[in-house]
């Protein structure tokens, strides 16, 4: 979320600025390697439910820590977002 906001990407707005309390930066995990990124955790899970165009591979983009092991890993921005 972070580099996506220092980029100017379209569709992640960030408002909660990463505290995971907003779900603007909703994103779907379209591929990602084993162990790329942790699971879920509830507080995230309970904002993408609400979400009008959530999917079983949203995720929130702030709460996607990116490290060597997410080599690979790709994630489109949901139109909704914008």
């Amino acid at each position: 979320m972070d580099g996506s906001v220092r980029n100017n990407l379209p569709g992640i707005v960030a408002e909660c600025g990463g505290s995971c309390s907003c779900a603007t930066c909703h994103v779907f995990l379209e591929h990602a390697p084993d162990g790329a990124f942790d699971e879920p955790m509830t507080e995230e899970t309970d904002l993408v439910e609400f979400l009008e165009d959530a999917a079983p591979n949203s995720r929130l983009s702030c709460q996607l820590i990116v490290s060597e092991n997410a080599d690979g890993a790709r994630v489109r921005v949901s139109t909704a977002n914008g």
